[in-house]
């Protein structure tokens, strides 16, 4: 059983895709749906950035727990985790919290 979840595994994360599946899980290179909400994307020599606030389960996952993940891509299509970005710092380091603004 092991080992067929890790023959599994490796499939999908070895499975390039050539087309957008709206409503399916959007997989990252680990296999790892992609978590960047609020994501805005950049694009610079070939290749394109995507940058979100990572979001956790439960009560907290409305409140900036991690950072922003960043993920590249050469064809919007396929994404790779560059991991994050921009990690939250710690109670009372005096810096502000990641993530968008409230809005006024």
């Amino acid at each position: 059983m092991l080992l067929a979840l890790a023959s599994l595994a490796a499939y999908a994360q070895g499975q390039q895709r050539t087309a957008f599946e709206p409503g399916k899980v959007w997989p990252d290179n680990k296999g790892s749906h992609l978590n960047a909400h609020g994501a805005g994307v950049l694009y610079d020599k070939g290749r394109y950035y995507l940058f979100g606030e990572h979001k956790i389960a439960g009560s907290l996952g409305n409140m900036a727990q991690v950072g922003v993940h960043c993920y590249s891509s050469k064809d919007l299509y396929n994404w790779q985790d560059e991991g994050i970005a921009l990690a939250v710092a710690a109670d009372g380091s005096g810096s502000g919290a990641a993530g968008p603004s409230p809005s006024p």
